[in-house]
């Protein structure tokens, strides 16, 4: 039997032996994050809003997230959020207000994260834009959708419970 076995199924069956009833939670707090976009450093600072249910070793729920970008800008994103042990996943749709230099941008989000448990998060956000320039739009012509963008997300959450 190879040695790493018992361990993988420890793992993976763990979540099955919960027994527990799972506690709704809400928890709101500030949001942090640094990323590149189109070939710039971008900043925000917003705030972070989830309300999801814990069982045992994991939890799912809902998300939302409002940021002020260092350009003026607005971003908004939501979706769905998961987390199993520490290890967790934002999965949505972000929106990005229009600027002198961009226009408004839509798009899906992926963030992997770390979880603290409730109290915050540290993560690498990924953001796909599915806006496109517009034909024939003279004031899409001297300026376009924002790009991908990478970027690191530090939050911290107050957690309570429902």
């Amino acid at each position: 039997m190879p040695r790493h076995l018992p361990l993988a199924l420890l793992l993976l069956l763990a979540p099955l032996s919960a027994r527990a009833e799972a506690k709704g939670f809400f928890g709101v707090g500030p949001l942090v994050s640094v990323g590149a976009q189109d070939q710039a450093i971008s900043a925000g600072l917003g705030v972070e809003m989830s309300q999801y249910r814990v069982q045992r070793h994991h939890a799912l729920g809902f998300f939302q997230q409002a940021q002020v970008m260092n350009d003026g800008h607005f971003r908004l994103t939501g979706g769905l959020q998961a987390t199993y042990v520490i290890l967790g996943l934002e999965a949505g749709a972000t929106y990005e207000t229009g600027t002198k230099a961009y226009l408004p941008t839509a798009g899906l989000h992926l963030a992997p994260h770390v979880s603290f448990f409730g109290y915050g998060a540290i993560g690498v956000r990924v953001s796909v834009p599915l806006t496109r320039r517009p034909e024939g739009d003279s004031d899409a012509a001297s300026r376009g959708p924002r790009g991908y963008e990478v970027g690191v997300v530090l939050t911290r959450k107050f957690p309570f419970e429902l």
